[in-house]
């Protein structure tokens, strides 16, 4: 954690992810969170009043992207005082999973040409984002920091059908990119759904959760929200971690939180996934077949992938701290 830097503002709304408070801590940024929904009057109207008030000594105004109104409202402000703008894009600024998401973000994006740096959380998006938008000097893939696990894990005291390694933990933000139904049909077509339990974490929104209620048995167990003590307890008891994703560009953060874990992965494959963790993780595509098949070979493969998601948690490390001491001799 560095020393608190008043210079530096990170600016959130409507969600507030990891990856976003540990940023800010590495660079001792002043984290301004704001939990707003569309059309974000609320959110506008505080940040607003905030760089405003704090706008003497601002030197850098970070934000978390997406919602491109904020992006919109921060070139506004930069242009009336002078701030340096940084904008960390996340993939779902750029790439959309429905209308909403494109007529939320979709006509702001250009406005990424009016930042100073713009942040990307891997390659592949890095290389979309220059040929999309011809940004090439001020673009730099910064990989997420490798989670802490708590050091005293505490296991969920309503789960008491769960023990260690008798399941395998889908941890869901219960987004449009998760395969949902189809890890649960796969799982269930499985052998091994009749000795390991399916966990599936976070908290279920209505319209998926009505879809997938038809599928679901008592060897599926949905956890709601956990406490991060108990969120790890999870992953470290797993026989395994599944990360699925049907959207390209994205690196998902089950997958840090597992290597953090040293948890066997099994991921959906797309073309930055696999570039990434090529030999390190179990794959599957998404497709009727291919995940019950990696879930049945678990038993016979998890010994050697324990090994694997050493070299993984290594791996990720070196890639996260090469690339935040870049951030930082940059940002300082």
């Amino acid at each position: 954690m560095a020393r608190r830097n008043d210079e530096l503002l990170f600016i959130a709304w409507s969600r507030l992810s990891r990856r976003t408070i540990q940023l800010a801590s590495h660079l001792g940024a002043e984290l301004l969170f704001i939990e707003d929904k569309p059309p974000y009057i609320r959110a506008w109207l505080q940040s607003k009043n905030i760089i405003e008030r704090k706008h003497n000594k601002l030197k850098t105004v970070i934000l978390q992207l997406p919602q491109g109104p904020l992006l919109l409202e921060a070139v506004i402000l930069k242009n009336k005082y002078g701030f340096k703008l940084v904008a960390d894009v996340h993939t779902g600024f750029i790439v959309y999973d429905s209308l909403r998401g494109f007529v939320l973000n979709g006509p702001f994006t250009k406005l990424l040409d009016k930042c100073d740096l713009v942040i990307v959380h891997n390659d592949h998006i890095k290389q979309y984002i220059r040929k999309l938008y011809g940004i090439d000097k001020k673009l730099i893939t910064v990989y997420d920091p490798l989670p802490v696990v708590p050091r005293r894990l505490e296991k969920p005291k309503h789960l008491e059908e769960v023990e260690g390694g008798n399941f395998i933990v889908f941890p869901a933000s219960w987004n449009l990119d998760e395969p949902l139904e189809y890890v649960i049909s796969e799982y269930l077509s499985s052998k091994i759904s009749s000795s390991y339990k399916l966990v599936i974490t976070g908290k279920p929104r209505a319209k998926i959760f009505k879809k997938i209620e038809k599928l679901r048995t008592s060897s599926i167990i949905l956890t709601g929200y956990l406490p991060w003590r108990q969120y790890y307890w999870l992953l470290a008891n797993a026989k395994a971690i599944i990360a699925a994703t049907k959207r390209e560009y994205t690196i998902l953060s089950a997958v840090w939180e597992g290597a953090a874990s040293q948890t066997p992965l099994i991921v959906s494959r797309t073309r930055t996934l696999e570039e990434l963790l090529r030999g390190k993780v179990l794959f599957f595509e998404l497709r009727r077949g291919s995940l019950a098949e990696v879930l049945d070979q678990l038993d016979e493969l998890a010994p050697a992938m324990r090994e694997k998601t050493q070299l993984l948690k290594h791996y990720l490390l070196t890639l996260s701290r090469k690339s935040l001491k870049e951030l930082s001799s940059i940002i300082s």
